[in-house]
């Protein structure tokens, strides 16, 4: 018990000033880096956050959206102009402001947007990018394909070494006090190894560096593709059902890690950030709304954490036919309004045990490791389209030639290029530890992307990724790999729809 006291009067004299409203110091960019109705789930996720974040009280002016917008009117869509992420929930694409669309989804507009280049997207989509300073946080969320260093774009792909780039950029630049990513893809691991601590970025990926995440909600009553992604509905439904004023970020990747069983979650960067609120980054209003006037409603569910001091402030901005005055012990002003006028929100969410359990069961049985869904959903189509036994044997037996080809195409590269090698055995067969040759890596996975296999019309080169990487341990050059693809692929890309 504090004995000093701390006294607010109404009284002639004037005190106080304008606080900073917590819902203003958040931005979020939020990714969904694919197309095409197969890729349905990537951009269901992003929606669906898109909605958790605006109702968790986030400025639409702060949220940026990148996503294609081939989803919701594309003609296999039997729910034309609604997208779905769970089963029993509503549509999440009406109202979502989408920033860029169609083929300004890539990873320039991205990684300008991330580094704060209104002139690099001008002209581009909406042209808008982070604009947030050294006192905010920033929330980003990526869903899409994935591979050893690499993340998938409609066209073009994103890499570590780019990515690194810019996260570095927004640090020297005070972008940003804290920096939450989540990162929904196979392979995801890789995105962030070696991230300094004292960049103040804490990044959560759905799998390690060496094994795929899953899709989900595949097997769904609604005849659609996935749904969504285990890691990326884990981490969505954990903000809904809980309290998130309250509930700290290690709790819910903690959550999330444990309710994640078909990949690895993991954890890179500055551990610290654990200890902050969800509420810091995903917005400070609660999603349970009681039926009272919102300004009431608004006190209550700041309590938890709104400071004595931001009350105070708050109250003498907004008590406009008197001043009200401060005496005494003004360190009280840093304790919690919650100290002194109860600590629970009117907002208790009922979180039934038996019902989390069905849900978590619900998204393990209906996963599918999400370098198949493309086979899979070829599969579905067919068979949707009355095709023959036969005639659906023989097309996924063609999908797996093309594998195997574009997989032959890349030993061949290795044995060229480093002929007689000791290492040139487990280039293809091993995922590397740990990448050394980032450079390397960067001009040959965008060359291959460029010249012989784009990553956006074959989804299975992604798996081919870490091979790339181990070559470039190997040669350390890129350009001999490089001068391999020109000779082969002479008149552009030889491979097409290798699912």
């Amino acid at each position: 018990m504090k004995s000093a006291i701390f006294i607010i009067f109404l009284a002639t004299a004037f005190a106080g000033s304008f606080a900073t409203n917590p819902l203003e110091n958040i931005w979020a960019v939020l990714i969904a880096g694919s197309n095409g109705w197969y890729n349905y789930r990537h951009q269901a996720d992003v929606s669906h956050s898109y909605h958790l974040l605006l109702k968790h009280g986030v400025l639409p002016e702060k949220i940026i959206v990148l996503m294609y917008d081939d989803i919701a009117n594309n003609p296999q869509n039997p729910y034309m102009g609604k997208i779905f992420n769970f089963p029993n929930g509503s549509d999440v694409y009406a109202g979502v402001k989408i920033d860029y669309r169609g083929n300004n989804v890539n990873s320039e507009v991205f990684l300008n947007v991330l580094k704060g280049n209104a002139a690099g997207n001008a002209g581009k989509g909406s042209g808008r990018v982070l604009k947030s300073t050294r006192n905010e946080h920033v929330f980003v969320y990526y869903s899409d394909h994935g591979g050893t260093d690499i993340l998938g774009m409609p066209a073009g792909l994103l890499t570590k070494h780019d990515l690194d780039l810019a996260l570095k950029h927004m640090y020297d630049s005070n972008m940003y006090d804290k920096l939450l990513f989540y990162l929904e893809a196979c392979e995801s691991g890789s995105m962030f190894e070696g991230i300094p601590q004292v960049m103040r970025i804490y990044a959560i990926t759905a799998a390690r560096a060496n094994e795929s995440s899953f899709a989900t909600f595949c097997d769904n009553k609604l005849h659609l593709p996935c749904l969504g992604d285990e890691f990326s509905v884990n981490w969505i439904h954990d903000t809904e059902i809980h309290n998130i004023l309250s509930e700290k970020v290690g709790k819910q990747v903690d959550d999330v890690v444990s309710n994640t069983k078909l990949s690895h979650v993991c954890q890179f960067g500055d551990k610290t950030i654990r200890d902050d609120t969800v509420a810091d980054y995903q917005g400070k209003e609660t999603l349970q709304k009681p039926k009272i006037d919102p300004i009431e409603e608004a006190r209550f569910t700041e309590q938890v954490v709104e400071k004595v001091g931001k009350q105070v402030d708050d109250v003498v901005s907004n008590t406009k036919l008197s001043h009200v005055c401060q005496f005494g012990d003004k360190t009280i002003r840093d304790d919690t309004v919650a100290d002194y006028q109860g600590k629970e929100t009117l907002q208790k969410p009922k979180i039934d045990p038996i019902e989390e359990a069905r849900f978590t069961e619900q998204v393990v049985s209906q996963a599918i490791d999400s370098r198949q869904v493309p086979l899979v959903m070829a599969e579905r189509t067919l068979r949707r389209l009355g095709a023959s036994p036969n005639v659906i044997s023989d097309r996924m037996s063609r999908y797996l030639v093309k594998r195997h080809t574009l997989t032959d195409f890349v030993r061949r590269a290795a044995e060229t290029v480093a002929p007689g090698s000791p290492l040139l055995k487990t280039v293809m067969t091993k995922v590397p530890k740990k990448v050394t040759q980032l450079q390397c890596h960067d001009k040959v996975i965008k060359a291959f992307d460029r010249l012989c296999a784009p990553f956006d019309r074959n989804p299975f080169a992604f798996k081919l990724s870490a091979a790339f990487a181990n070559l470039c341990e190997v040669t350390r050059k890129p350009e001999k790999i490089v001068e391999f693809f020109q000779k082969e692929c002479p008149n552009g890309p030889i491979f097409e729809d290798v699912l």
